[in-house]
């Protein structure tokens, strides 16, 4: 019997096969069979993994229209949104750094009557259709240019409801909101309670480049603890504004309050309490508002302590 060295030496010492042309033939249809079929488990499986992340995706929004709590306005799900849409384009990436500007509504009902299609402004609140709407839209507007924007959207009046509170008191739930909010986030900058206005649109509305766009009022409580420093910020936004669209800031408010009527801006010194329009603005105007206000805070964002 031959050893294995034998056997390597006569295949080393003997002719090289010529295979016949129809084994050549055959022996590439296969090869192109297989890469074919290869080919379509790799696009099957890349189709598995773009319906899998869209399915996560539309799970998330939906966990998020039925679940109330603080709507994070951050980067990781706009990144997965843009990197699932994106093909031939270049988006630019949202920015995933910590939140420097927080976004709440104490009255989150507050609403409009062309959106609700009433008449009657003492009912121009909705559950659902309000001015969380607006801040939303506000923070998404931030996020675009990069300035990472967290975005509140409790249901502070359902819990009043629910816990059978006072109106008036849906500051001392939202206080506890804006505590949290600063405990976890040390890198903000700016705080923001956004309302609408309960008077006449006349008074709420003002004329820009042939469009109407809602005026924006800062109110300040004189009683909290950080009123000089809210105060100095909230005349930046105004002379931020009057500079850049004259006639649309209503001015800085201040207010002595009542107990209740602090804002929450002992909490901290970049804290402004906002009205963009009022209840006779519609839905499209008060987006206008919200561009305006995006456009100074970019502006004054840098200038904060």
């Amino acid at each position: 019997m031959q050893t294995d060295k034998e056997l390597l030496d006569n295949i080393k010492n003997s002719f090289e096969l010529e295979p016949r042309p129809e084994f050549v033939r055959e022996t590439k249809r296969k090869l192109i069979t297989e890469a074919n079929r290869s080919n379509k488990r790799y696009q099957f499986q890349k189709k598995m993994k773009y319906t899998l992340a869209t399915a996560l995706t539309l799970t998330f929004i939906i966990w998020l229209s039925f679940y109330n709590g603080t709507e994070y306005v951050t980067s990781s799900f706009q990144t997965l949104l843009s990197t699932i849409n994106q093909k031939n384009t270049v988006n630019t990436p949202i920015n995933s750094s910590e939140p420097t500007v927080f976004i709440y509504h104490t009255h989150n009902t507050e609403s409009f009557m062309p959106l609700l299609d009433i008449e009657d402004p003492d009912k121009a609140h909705d559950d659902e259709k309000n001015i969380t709407m607006v801040g939303k839209h506000l923070a998404n507007l931030l996020e675009q240019e990069g300035i990472p924007t967290l975005h509140d959207n409790t249901d502070i009046m359902k819990q009043i409801e629910n816990d059978g509170l006072q109106y008036n008191e849906s500051y001392s739930l939202s206080r506890e909101i804006v505590k949290d909010v600063l405990d976890k986030h040390e890198n903000l900058k700016l705080v923001l309670d956004i309302h609408r206005d309960s008077i006449d649109r006349d008074s709420t509305t003002t004329n820009i480049d042939e469009a109407e766009v809602p005026k924006i009022s800062i109110i300040i409580s004189e009683n909290n603890s950080k009123y000089e420093e809210n105060l100095k910020v909230a005349e930046l936004f105004h002379e931020t504004l009057e500079n850049k669209y004259p006639g649309v800031s209503r001015g800085v408010s201040t207010t002595e309050g009542s107990n209740s009527g602090i804002y929450n801006q002992d909490l901290f010194q970049n804290s402004l309490l906002i009205q963009i329009g009022g209840i006779g603005n519609t839905l499209e105007e008060e987006y206008k508002g919200a561009k305006i206000l995006s456009e100074v805070i970019i502006d004054i964002l840098d200038k904060l302590e």
